[in-house]
């Protein structure tokens, strides 16, 4: 609804997916399977440790808010240059360059925060922590790496609405405010501006010059 698009929401969706399905990937590959117990300093005699069915339901649940945050930020600042006149492909090169740096600083504090689970030497937490932090980093990795990739390959494509659901859909911004209520402020700002130009331009006396020649 608020970008006004299909295929935005459907390209998140499936970058967030893909997330989730390398991040419990990588869950099972490290406790089920043993791959790397040893670096998360987690002995076990049967080189396996069981997965708490509660863990994966919470992941998803974290992943899934923390990667949508990253797509709302970026496509956010893309709809913006798009809305400011450019092109598609200009669009995301702007926005992926004022969004990037944010979107990877935000992405390496959390993996920061989720990392130090693994020091913990309870397992569940441990698997927290390494689920977590592989899931924020890919979803980092997507943010500023897959979705803009696609965005450039739909192009025009992407802002393309079906013109029943824009009959209906309300047009609402990310601040809040209707972006009907923004243009139309807009427009009043430029009509009072051009009238006070006229306003001052009645004023000025024919000859271009404001000033009076008192007779001596």
């Amino acid at each position: 609804v608020v970008f006004r698009s299909l295929l935005v929401p459907l390209q998140a969706v499936i970058t967030n997916l893909v997330c989730v399905g390398i991040s419990f990937g990588v869950l099972t590959a490290v406790f089920q399977w043993g791959w790397g117990l040893s670096l998360i300093d987690l002995p076990s005699p049967t080189n396996s440790v069981p997965i708490i069915s509660y863990v994966p339901l919470m992941m998803f649940a974290a992943l899934f808010g923390l990667s949508m945050d990253y797509q709302v930020f970026a496509i956010s600042h893309i709809q913006s240059a798009k809305l400011a006149g450019a092109s598609a492909h200009e669009a995301v090169r702007e926005g992926l360059a004022a969004s990037g740096r944010v979107i990877a600083a935000a992405a390496l504090i959390m993996m920061s925060v989720f990392g130090s689970f693994i020091i913990n030497p309870n397992p569940v937490i441990k698997e927290f922590g390494v689920g977590l932090t592989v899931a924020v980093f890919f979803a980092g990795l997507m943010t500023l790496w897959l979705t803009p990739a696609l965005l450039a390959l739909f192009g025009e494509a992407t802002w393309h609405l079906p013109k029943l659901l824009d009959r209906f859909l309300p047009h609402i911004s990310i601040e809040g405010a209707p972006e009907e209520r923004v243009e139309l402020e807009s427009e009043k700002a430029a009509e009072g501006s051009l009238q006070s130009a006229e306003d001052d331009d009645q004023q000025t006396p024919e000859g271009g010059s404001g000033l009076s020649i008192l007779d001596k």
